[in-house]
């Protein structure tokens, strides 16, 4: 009461010295009691819980226990089932990766089936690009590719079949 007190017999004087510019009292009072429009911004540091506080029942009495906040986090959803993926893909895939890789297939098309290979595990017609598999097959599809592979790399580079020097050394499949 003190402080409205003050403030309106400052507000009267304030008007009376200044003149009849000045404002009524009852208003001057309103307008020094008017608020401000400020805002203020909390600053707060953010932290993570590391444990949560649970009351668990022992005998007969209540206690208070910290249990780590990973307890109550939820499991990860399980990674779907990967995708089946035939062999034909696979050995296709590895011929797209093998033509990448090497100019020589780039020339042509190079093609991959599974068929009859005439007792062989599988067999190229380097001309057209075309590899042929067994399904019977027994080496992996990474090695037979490569070594057909280089059949038509040989063939392609100066239409001769003559192991010349184009075929890398080793497997392609390094």
């Amino acid at each position: 009461m003190k402080i409205k007190t003050i403030t309106l017999v400052t507000a009267v004087i304030a008007a009376l010295l200044v003149g009849s510019s000045a404002l009524p009292p009852a208003q001057a009072f309103a307008k020094s009691r008017a608020k401000k429009s400020t805002t203020r911004v909390a600053k707060r540091t953010v932290t993570r819980k590391t444990t949560r506080r649970v009351r668990v029942k022992r005998g007969r009495k209540w206690i208070t226990v910290s249990i780590p906040v990973a307890a109550f986090t939820p499991a990860p959803a399980p990674a779907p089932a990967p995708a089946v993926v035939s062999e034909q893909d696979r050995a296709q895939a590895i011929v797209n990766g093998l033509v990448a890789r090497n100019a020589n297939l780039q020339k042509g098309p190079v093609t991959v089936t599974f068929g009859d290979a005439r007792g062989y595990q599988a067999i190229t017609y380097y001309t057209t690009g075309q590899i042929i598999l067994s399904a019977s097959h027994t080496a992996s599809l990474e090695v037979i590719l490569a070594h057909e592979c280089g059949h038509i790399i040989d063939w392609r580079d100066n239409r001769t079949i003559d192991w010349g020097e184009n075929i890398p050394v080793g497997t392609l499949y390094n």
